[in-house]
């Protein structure tokens, strides 16, 4: 006559591991439910955030200016402004 295998579903040992994986998962959730997202402020013309979250000016394929990194500052403003009466004062220096 053969032995019964032991049926491992029925096994508790295992128990204390899923509560703790489920307790974590919970944990996840929970704090993802929490994360504080930023708001994009629609940039100007030109302007391109890269990974690090700098502010850079750029037309087309040339020189990249970099910018103050929040764009409601008036600081923001004046680099733009400056940055952009340089990219029109270029281009019309190629024109010519």
């Amino acid at each position: 006559m053969t032995e019964a295998k032991p049926d491992h579903r029925s096994d508790h040992s295992t128990f204390p591991h899923f509560a703790l994986f489920v307790s974590l998962i919970s944990l996840r959730e929970e704090t993802g439910a929490r994360k504080v997202t930023r708001v994009a402020t629609p940039l100007p013309r030109y302007v391109e955030r890269d990974r690090s979250e700098r502010l850079w000016f750029c037309v087309d394929r040339g020189a990249r200016v970099p910018l103050p990194n929040d764009p409601t500052t008036p600081e923001f403003r004046a680099a733009y402004n400056a940055a952009l009466v340089d990219a029109i004062a270029a281009e019309d220096d190629s024109d010519e």
